[in-house]
């Protein structure tokens, strides 16, 4: 007879914590496809995300939001200026602010790429119901609030 043992608490967070680098990994994988079918990077990629998400941001918000320095988000935008996806706009308020916002081609890139990605994902579930694909969901939305609290504790 199978004794099925529930995990004591650091063995659980132990296999949770491989989960989400196994997702991670997984899922770098999905943003290394997409953002190859644009010529773009994943990081490029998550920029535009952030601001279709958010409207404008400027290069130290940006630069918080994806979790990498300020002279990087600078030469990203860069690239994505030129290419149009992109604009610098001055503050009217203080011309010393310059907010980085989507132009409209920038607008339907996002569009097309979100349709890449949400493509891959539905392939990739396509035989999971959507029960369970929202149950995952509400999952790992618990697990990145949690740590969000955490940090959030921590810095104050």
């Amino acid at each position: 007879m199978t004794v099925n043992r529930v995990p004591d608490h650091g063995q659980a967070l132990h296999a949770l914590g491989h989960g989400i680098r196994r997702l991670n990994l997984q899922m770098k994988r999905v943003f290394l496809a997409v953002a190859q079918e644009g010529a773009l990077t994943p990081g490029q990629i998550r920029l535009l995300f952030h601001l279709a998400q958010d409207g404008t941001g400027k290069v130290s918000d940006l630069s918080d939001r994806l979790g990498i320095t300020p002279g990087a988000v600078t030469g990203m935008v860069d690239k994505l200026e030129e290419q149009g996806l992109v604009e610098r706009v001055r503050s009217r308020n203080d011309r010393r602010v310059v907010h980085v916002r989507l132009t409209d081609a920038g607008q339907r890139h996002v569009e097309q790429v979100r349709a890449r990605f949400t493509h891959i994902l539905s392939e990739a579930f396509k035989e999971v119901p959507t029960a369970r694909v929202a149950e995952m969901s509400a999952v790992i939305h618990a697990v990145a609030d949690a740590l969000e609290r955490h940090f959030e504790q921590k810095a104050n």
